[in-house]
């Protein structure tokens, strides 16, 4: 993942386009603010919650269609956490 844009990814040398996937609509963060979101504990009523995983490249360079990759994700999260 490339921070900054198309110019610092070119400027890396790495042109193969099988390794690129743009983002659109980031969300910022402070630290302060990150550390208090991925401390709040899970919704009881919808089992939802903020954390951080880390995911192989296949999964983010994959091509979803939108929402599917969050969809298979939660589905992924929610099974190891079920039991």
């Amino acid at each position: 993942i490339y921070e900054g844009g198309l110019n610092v990814a070119v400027s890396s040398g790495d042109y193969d386009v099988d390794r690129f996937k743009f983002f659109f609509n980031y969300c910022e963060f402070s630290p302060q603010e990150l550390t208090i979101i991925l401390d709040e504990q899970i919704d009881s009523e919808t089992g939802e919650a903020w954390m951080s995983v880390e995911v192989p490249t296949q999964v983010v360079l994959h091509d979803w269609d939108k929402n599917d990759c969050w969809k298979y994700l939660r589905r992924i999260i929610k099974l190891r956490f079920k039991s």
